[in-house]
């Protein structure tokens, strides 16, 4: 009967929430974001310590538990100031392994038997080597690529709404606005792929962002050669990128921009 409770309350919960968000496009995917903080001089074994994680997570994934997992390291900013310096991404495919995922996280029955006595060791002492700082939920409502899969840097774009705005208003100029330019940036190689996300959990007016913007790019050179305003006037001919500025500002607040480098990754065989 507890059991019943709980997942008719998670249930509960969730319905409330999307239905909040309700003004938001269908979501493609959903990612559980784990934000870590490291302390200095603790950067290798932390590598480490997420090196073993890996195992355990593939072996989630050949489950079908969840779709891929992923580690970043933070670039910028930085420093002792920041809460965190490492991102953890669980991506979900759908709203059945959502709910699992947050109700009831469980690791491989025979988590042992994958690991070395090494890496059993550093699993256990997980929670001396990092600090899970925080865990938000986002949903991934569009999505392009170049197809590869080796893109080692993203830039992640956190968005807050002004008054007078909606998240709808800034959705819908990421989509017919910014879109078209990032497939042009992409088409000729400045860059590899975008995405626009929303947050789901936790929800609330104390939350300092809501949506979010990835800008995907194969390596850090890419990513300091690549432009944007050349292709402007090719995508929007006859729309000045002032009048665009100022309608992007109209509908969205940027508050932050991370620079993220990829360290480990988890798939899905082939």
């Amino acid at each position: 009967m507890k059991n019943l409770i709980k997942i008719f309350s998670l249930a509960f919960f969730l319905t409330v929430v999307f239905n909040l968000q309700g003004q938001d496009a269908a979501p493609r995917s959903y990612n559980s974001i784990a934000y870590m903080k490291v302390e200095p001089g603790m950067h290798d074994e932390y590598v480490e310590l997420e090196k073993a994680w890996q195992k355990i997570h593939q072996r989630n994934i050949d489950a079908g538990k969840y779709g891929s997992w992923h580690v970043y390291q933070v670039l910028y900013p930085n420093g002792a100031n920041e809460s965190y310096n490492y991102i953890v991404r669980t991506h979900l495919e759908n709203e059945d392994q959502l709910a699992a995922y947050i109700n009831n996280y469980s690791m491989p029955d025979d988590w042992k038997s994958i690991l070395s006595e090494e890496e059993i060791a550093l699993i256990d002492k997980t929670s001396e080597i990092r600090t899970w700082v925080n865990s938000e939920i986002w949903a991934t409502l569009e999505y392009v690529s170049n197809e590869g899969d080796d893109n080692e840097i993203t830039v992640f774009n956190f968005f807050s709404i002004p008054e007078g705005s909606s998240r709808t208003a800034h959705q819908k100029m990421e989509n017919e606005v910014w879109k078209p330019v990032h497939q042009a940036r992409m088409n000729d190689g400045q860059m590899e792929g975008w995405a626009m996300l929303t947050r789901r959990l936790p929800y609330g007016s104390d939350n300092p962002y809501v949506d979010g913007t990835v800008d995907i790019y194969k390596d850090m050179d890419q990513l300091i050669k690549s432009q944007t305003f050349p292709y402007f006037e090719d995508v929007h001919p006859g729309v000045s990128t002032d009048d665009i500025f100022e309608q992007t500002l109209q509908v969205c607040d940027l508050r932050r921009s991370e620079v993220r480098k990829k360290l480990l990754s988890a798939a899905k065989s082939n």
